[in-house]
């Protein structure tokens, strides 16, 4: 069914059931799926093109024969875009299946095993799966749960976002109907250590809590000391051409930033912050 979208026809349909494949392997596979769906034109040699290697090389690497290096891993996960979670995993796959020695690959599928088991939790959310979800709190409700003082009742995590119990109520029912929140022995904690939606999908929800999580920005604009908060704006001629490349950048931040700010094991997490990153075009396209 693949063959349909690819139009490389140096690309050869992978037979192997995705279950058997490697992480790397599948998240591969599956990007470029979405990236044909998207738009017709785009390709295998697109897709090459993009990740800065031969279309040869990444039909052999989707078939399974042909292996990278983990400084290639990195390369490409860099290159894709990949949050701190998925760049993990990537690499560790990588490194199970192709590291050169046998111990380095057992030790690394054995860490890949703990690592999965342990993050039971990465979720990449469909912009359906998304969409129950997108008002501003519920995040913040997920992130509160990790915090030292977190009192895990409805009416505190209603005082601290300044929210009614009844709806905070009702988004903590949800939360944990929708597989996003368990609780268990008086707490509440998120199911997955690490979500994020599809990027470069046009939708409704995603605007909607952007539009929200903006408006939450200006109170804090107003309201927060200086000492508390970081706005800082810059504008420039650009070339428009190059927003692909902006856009890589941006994400690539965003994992440094999650990487350096936000650890697995924090001894002390006493605030949740909200990090946004604004970069659109102000000026008028011409003809």
């Amino acid at each position: 069914m693949f063959a349909q979208l690819f139009r490389d026809a140096s690309f050869a349909v992978i037979n192997r059931p995705m279950e058997t494949q490697h992480f790397h392997v599948r998240y591969l596979s599956e990007e470029l799926v979405r990236r044909t769906q998207k738009n017709n034109a785009y390709s295998l040699r697109s897709f090459a093109r993009d990740l800065d290697i031969t279309s040869s090389w990444l039909s052999e690497v989707l078939n399974g024969k042909k292996g990278m290096s983990e400084d290639k891993a990195g390369i490409m996960a860099t290159s894709l875009g990949l949050s701190s979670v998925e760049r993990k995993l990537f690499q560790l796959s990588v490194k199970a299946a192709h590291a050169r020695s046998r111990k380095d690959r057992l030790l690394a599928q054995k860490e890949l095993s703990n690592f999965e088991q342990g993050k039971s939790s990465l979720q990449k959310m469909s912009v359906d799966g998304f969409q129950p979800f997108s008002e501003w709190y519920f995040l913040p409700l997920l992130e509160m749960s990790e915090l030292t003082e977190c009192e895990h009742t409805p009416e505190w995590f209603a005082k601290k976002l300044n929210l009614s119990v009844t709806l905070t109520t009702d988004a903590l029912k949800r939360l944990i109907a929708g597989k996003q929140m368990i609780y268990e022995n008086g707490k509440f904690h998120a199911s997955h250590t690490e979500s994020s939606t599809t990027f470069d999908i046009p939708s409704a929800a995603i605007k909607k809590f952007h539009q929200q999580m903006m408006s939450q920005a200006e109170r804090a604009l107003t309201e927060q000391p200086v000492q508390q908060r970081e706005f800082t704006n810059m504008t420039l001629a650009f070339e428009g051409d190059r927003v692909e490349d902006a856009q890589r950048f941006i994400r690539k931040f965003q994992q440094e930033f999650a990487e350096q700010f936000y650890p697995d094991k924090a001894q002390q997490k006493d605030s949740v912050y909200q990090l946004s990153i604004q970069f659109f075009r102000l000026d008028q396209k011409g003809n």
